[in-house]
């Protein structure tokens, strides 16, 4: 029985994005931002080593604070309603801890597409929340991967399905979509969430 609405996620991301437009365009601000800096690290790549490494490491900041950031402010929308800009600013104590999980996550994911293909789909599935549980409770990158195993327990194919689905409309959007897909995950975590409590 599935025990999330991948309409229902998606339904409720949008309109939070529409309803709160002005609370989310930092958020992608900062990612454009991001983006056109990576570029121009490429562009000065044959001119100065030191330079691109610092516009690389400002890029990767403000990818951060964006994508925490816009995690942050739909947390705040799907449970009070309401939000501030000024709370993307509050990522930071979040930093090392999702540093930590993403690093692992991505060594599991691709240790296990090593072995033969199968572990690396069902990791890739059964850690997809590591950084939602930081962010939403703050917990340690052990616990992480523990809570986001449990939560995701007998959803994986369901959630494989949305997994790839947001793959798609983030590609096909140029990643204008990216606070619909990241509301949609918080949708998802709390249907999962309230429906095991």
């Amino acid at each position: 029985m599935k025990e999330f609405s991948i309409g229902k996620a998606y339904k409720q991301a949008f309109n939070m994005a529409i309803d709160n437009i002005g609370t989310i365009f930092l958020a992608y601000l900062a990612l454009v931002l991001a983006g056109l800096l990576a570029m121009a690290a490429g562009v000065l790549l044959f001119k100065s080593y030191w330079l691109v490494l610092i516009i690389l490491l400002i890029s990767v900041a403000f990818s951060f604070m964006a994508s925490v950031g816009t995690l942050q402010i739909g947390f705040d929308l799907i449970d009070r309603g309401a939000s501030d800009w000024k709370r993307m600013f509050l990522v930071y104590k979040f930093f090392w801890a999702i540093c930590f999980a993403g690093f692992f996550y991505m060594l599991m994911t691709f240790a296990g597409f090593l072995l033969l293909i199968i572990p690396g789909i069902i990791w890739l599935v059964e850690y997809s929340f590591i950084d939602l549980f930081i962010v939403d409770t703050d917990c340690s990158v052990s616990d992480s991967f523990t809570f986001s195993s449990a939560l995701t327990a007998g959803q994986k194919v369901h959630l494989l399905f949305f997994i790839i689905l947001n793959w798609v409309l983030m590609t096909a959007s140029v990643n204008l979509l990216f606070p619909v897909v990241q509301f949609a995950r918080i949708s998802v975590y709390r249907q999962l969430k309230n429906s095991r409590s």
